[in-house]
């Protein structure tokens, strides 16, 4: 059970933009998710200059619901997750960890929170807190079966133990400038892919997991200097046909165009010959007006590792 005090529905609602049944079913449960995805931006800049993140859900409440802030995995999931059990699902914390393509490994335990929701005895993978490369609406927790959304075409695979795969299908990209197709740096794992044409995005535990066990995962992302998440600002938020993400300085545009199919638009927000304070400006202008994110200081940006999303 996760504890919010200050937690209101109706407030909640009403942040995500949702105005339908409370009824606890999968109609429900997948028009939360959207609206979830498209109104809360996954948000890293406090970790570059604002407050400390915490577990703490009464101030991720606050941040979200109150001041219109996002959050990363933790925060998002967790949230969403109070969220649902307000409203009647019956849920399980999940913990999962990352593929890290240029290492070929997973990342560590406790790098990422999923749930699993039981409606009418059907389990479902719900994760609103990854992102870009994932998907967000609720998928069917069957193995190796292709599930289709607008981000495209995924699927579990059993691995060790309680261990399973989060594999999504390659796409074709094509740039939104020009329209030539652009092919990805790395695509498959010499050691955990069994095919040429899925992706690893994850693995995660089925194994039932508490709030707190997750603090240890925080705690790496906060405190290793080389990690992702003390590397990379994020601010990202998906619309109803692409998402838009702030890596650093650069803007990326991403335009789904069937799950299979999208285009992309890469833009350097503060070019080295440009005007800084204009440059600035223009960034601030764009946290608020795409994402609606205001701070009150200026993040430390940074994309060390953009190269994951770089094309030959």
């Amino acid at each position: 059970m996760l504890k919010c005090p200050s937690f209101n529905i109706d407030t909640y609602l009403e942040r995500i933009g949702y105005s339908g049944s409370k009824t606890p079913n999968l109609e429900n449960l997948t028009k939360l998710c959207w609206c979830q995805a498209t109104s809360v931006p996954h948000d890293t800049l406090d970790i570059f200059g604002g407050l400390r993140k915490t577990l703490n859900l009464d101030k991720i409440y606050n941040d979200i619901v109150i001041k219109y802030r996002g959050g990363f995995c933790y925060e998002q999931n967790g949230l969403f997750g109070v969220l649902l059990e307000a409203l009647g699902y019956s849920l399980t914390l999940l913990e999962g960890s990352c593929f890290i393509y240029s290492i070929d490994q997973f990342s560590s335990r406790f790098d990422h929170l999923l749930f699993k929701v039981v409606i009418d005895d059907q389990a479902w993978i719900v994760d609103v807190g990854y992102g870009m490369p994932s998907f967000f609406e609720p998928m069917k927790f069957n193995v190796m079966t292709p599930q289709t959304q607008m981000t495209g075409i995924y699927r579990f695979r059993k691995g060790s133990d309680c261990d399973y795969y989060i594999e999504k299908k390659l796409k074709q990209t094509f740039s939104l400038n020009d329209g030539k197709e652009l092919k990805r740096k790395f695509k498959h794992s010499k050691t955990y892919s069994i095919g040429d044409d899925w992706e690893l995005i994850c693995k995660f535990s089925n194994t039932p997991r508490q709030w707190k066990d997750f603090q240890v995962g925080l705690d790496h992302h906060l405190n290793d200097d080389n990690g992702f998440y003390t590397n990379n600002t994020f601010l990202e938020i998906f619309t109803e046909r692409g998402v838009f993400v702030l890596w650093g300085t650069k803007l990326v545009e991403k335009e789904f165009i069937s799950p299979m199919i999208e285009k992309i638009r890469c833009t350097e927000m503060l070019p080295e010959n440009g005007d800084e304070e204009e440059s600035k400006r223009r960034i601030v202008e764009l946290m608020k007006k795409r994402f609606g994110v205001e701070v009150d200081f200026w993040p430390d940006f940074k994309s060390k590792n953009w190269s994951r999303l770089t094309f030959e």
